[in-house]
């Protein structure tokens, strides 16, 4: 049987979403994605259809793997790999895989990064040569249990311009999805907003709405102030609906001892990992 590994395109996107919803039916992670739905979702991760593959067995498709670039760090991110469930056994989506990390070696890229899923240890990306950069987890309240008033901070939205400008405490892991880079191409699909004191910004939070529940995706100070993050997620409590998911929070992090004190439980974890492109 002849085989092909083609980039993804507008002519190939019902094979993506017949590949995404069949290998990932049944895991933590499922998705029902229509045409129309995959599109959102490829604009809000900002997809790099070109660096993005499906392997076809003759007509077949058979794996898919869909990846996001940042140039300017010659760094990409999977954001999902998989395989139809009748190819399984025969390798493709390892293939496939090896068949990305060289396409993107050759544009210059230096690293790959991605994450396991709940479904499977971290260990067994190993064999891969994906190493283990963090353990993150998801999660998730139906209610915050806030502490007393604090302080009054100044609450502002933060536009665009402001973003690329973010920083992190020093040491502190942050996610492809919390890199300021990424949350400026995906501002349009976030709220971002800082707590200031004498105009000076001493945390910030990013929060994907929804009408029935809300995601906070990163929370944050430079500082490690505890009344600053504390002020924001008060904001989120009276504006946001719950339940509240955090759905990246590296263990040892501000943002995890801040949701722990607030009620927040671990539903899930996973790992980031990432593999070294230039060896």
């Amino acid at each position: 049987m002849t085989t092909e590994v083609r980039s993804v395109s507008l002519q190939n996107l019902s094979h993506v979403v017949g590949i995404m919803n069949e290998s990932s039916r049944g895991l933590s992670i499922e998705y029902g994605l229509t045409v129309m739905r995959f599109l959102w979702l490829a604009r809000h991760w900002n997809f790099s259809y070109e660096q993005s593959l499906v392997y076809y067995a003759g007509e077949r498709p058979a794996a898919l793997i869909l990846n996001c670039i940042d140039p300017a760090a010659r760094d990409a991110h999977c954001f999902y790999w998989g395989a139809a469930r009748e190819f399984w056994n025969r390798r493709v989506a390892m293939r496939l895989l090896e068949a990305s990390c060289r396409k993107l070696q050759e544009a210059g890229y230096t690293r790959f990064h991605s994450a396991s899923i709940p479904d499977r240890p971290p260990e067994r990306y190993r064999s891969l040569r994906f190493g283990i950069d963090r353990n993150l987890v998801e999660m998730h309240a139906s209610a915050m249990n806030l502490a007393g008033e604090t302080r009054a901070f100044e609450i502002r939205k933060l536009g665009v311009e402001s973003l690329l400008s973010l920083n992190a405490a020093a040491g502190e892991y942050v996610h492809w999805r919390q890199r300021p880079s990424f949350l400026a191409k995906a501002a349009p699909f976030f709220h971002v907003f800082g707590a200031f004191d004498q105009g000076e910004l001493r945390a910030y939070a990013v929060v994907l709405p929804d009408t029935a529940a809300t995601t906070l995706i990163d929370l944050r100070s430079a500082e490690r102030s505890a009344e600053a993050g504390w002020a924001l997620l008060r904001l989120i409590k009276e504006e946001y609906p719950a339940p509240h998911t955090a759905e990246i929070v590296a263990e040892d992090s501000y943002m995890f001892g801040l949701l722990t004190a607030a009620g927040f439980e671990v539903r899930h974890r996973f790992a980031a990992m990432s593999r070294d492109l230039t060896v």
